[in-house]
């Protein structure tokens, strides 16, 4: 029985009409004219040995035969390495791009939660989007598929559900602007605005079916968010929690108005605080969401955690979270033990500078050098100052210049400029030839690291914290 696809991207993907190519007629036919126009004959060859291998891999064909058989896992699996190798190669891309959701439209005829989950990503994606329909995306098909998936019980598929669902932006009748923007054309279908209205098309109808649309896909979101066990890592529960530290407020052109003393006011009712917000704050339960992760070993949440209790947090009309510096630190030491040396080198800065906790310069000073000892850049250029200074610890400025000379060579401009100074001033060798050279190599590496623009320097320092967790 062929598939009716729900939404537009697996259009003209029915099960019943549309054949599998098999690996040896992948070459159906030639390129158009436009394709050919824009592709050189050499791009063309190379994109369809590319692909004609990729087929006649042994192991490519071993997973499309269990694909071919039914197993709804393995159809998945083969329309995933088709989106991972050659999807968007220009040689027979419209087969290619048929055969990927193909297969992922009869794992979803099996009701497999990846395989909705998958084509939601495909339909959010801009690039991907535009590839497959040589158009914008629309977020309203991603959140179609996101939510059927979420209702399987994928994770994946949830934390698509909830991040569309949470973005005060997105509504069924909304366009994809990245600001609230109703779209007229939709509004009319929802039959939410005749052709004759005159109050405008944020009238006060519109604003009140957008607060009620979103008020419901937020109980929703946390409600998939909320549901089964949350393992290390799984971004729905690391979104819910986020959002539910901030709420989500009402944009200001859809709030409702109010009348007071005959003068209209967006905003409040005095008695009715709820309308204010999209999704109410809750820090008691994104505490509890964070907690649950970290005792599953979630570093990430483990010092997300340790954040929240180091400066506490207000968010009425939820109930404050306060400022508890032993949980700080308790959590901090959890997550350095769990391995992140970002917690490391934060907890030493807090135990340095005394700006949030009471100082504890030796402590402070244990933190800093578990991080720099593991090659953390920043921390290592903390470590040199340390050292150099004999904070905490003993002064040793010989230690200090090697640390110096790590962090720059992991990027630290400020670092790069001590070690040039240290071996200016006669440290770093017995041999005047030696020190010299070594400022140099400093002064050099200081005058790269100042000669990045703005951009690549930033891209350099993430590079380098993406190193660590």
């Amino acid at each position: 029985m062929p598939i009716k696809p729900p939404f537009p991207l697996l259009a003209g993907c029915t099960l019943a009409i549309l054949p599998v190519p098999l690996a040896a007629q992948q070459d159906s036919g030639p390129p158009t004219r436009a394709e050919l126009d824009r592709q050189s004959a050499e791009a063309m060859a190379k994109s369809e040995a590319k692909v004609k291998a990729w087929f006649a891999d042994s192991n490519v064909q071993a997973l499309k035969a269990r694909a071919d058989a039914g197993d709804a896992r393995a159809q998945v699996q083969f329309a995933d390495r088709i989106r991972a190798d050659i999807f968007g190669q220009i040689w027979s891309r419209d087969n290619i791009n048929q055969s990927m959701l193909r297969y992922y439209a009869m794992a979803m005829a099996q009701n497999h939660g990846p395989a909705f989950a998958r084509v939601g990503s495909l339909a959010e994606s801009p690039d991907d989007s535009y590839t497959l329909k040589g158009g914008a995306r629309e977020l309203g098909e991603a959140f179609g598929y996101y939510e059927k998936g979420a209702e399987l019980g994928d994770r994946d598929a949830i934390a698509g559900y909830v991040r569309i669902a949470l973005n005060p932006n997105f509504c069924t009748f909304c366009e994809d602007k990245g600001s609230l923007t109703f779209d007229r054309e939709k509004v009319l279908a929802a039959g939410l605005m005749t052709m004759s209205d005159t109050v405008g098309l944020y009238g006060p109808q519109r604003t009140a079916a957008y607060r009620a649309e979103k008020r419901s896909a937020a109980d929703k979101a946390r409600k998939f968010a909320s549901a089964g066990r949350l393992d290390p890592g799984d971004k729905a529960s690391h979104q819910m929690a986020a959002a539910l530290l901030e709420g989500v407020p009402v944009p200001d052109r859809a709030r409702e108005t109010i009348y007071l003393e005959g003068k209209a006011v967006a905003g409040l009712r005095p008695t009715d605080k709820s309308v204010q917000w999209l999704l109410t704050p809750d820090l008691p339960e994104a505490e509890r969401i964070l907690l649950e992760l970290s005792m599953r070993g979630d570093v990430l949440a483990t010092r997300k955690l340790a954040e929240l209790y180091l400066k506490g947090r207000n968010a009425l009309p939820s109930v404050a979270i306060p400022k508890d510096p032993a949980k700080y630190l308790y959590h901090m030491k959890r997550a350095v033990d769990q391995g992140s040396m970002i917690a490391a080198y934060s907890a030493g800065i807090e135990l340095l500078r005394g700006n949030n906790i009471p100082v504890d310069l030796k402590l402070g000073a244990d933190f800093i050098s578990t991080a720099a000892a593991a090659g953390f850049g920043p921390a290592e250029e903390m470590a040199g100052y340390v050292f150099r200074d004999g904070v905490g610890t003993e002064k040793n400025p010989e230690v200090a210049l090697i640390l110096f000379e790590r962090a720059a060579n992991n990027g630290q401009l400020k670092a790069a400029e001590e070690a040039e100074a240290l071996y200016r001033a006669g440290y770093g060798s017995d041999q005047p030839g030696v020190r010299s050279a070594g400022a140099l190599a400093m002064a050099a590496k200081a005058k790269s690291i100042r000669e990045l623009s703005p951009l690549m320097a930033d891209a350099v320092r993430r590079a380098h914290w993406d190193k660590f967790k």
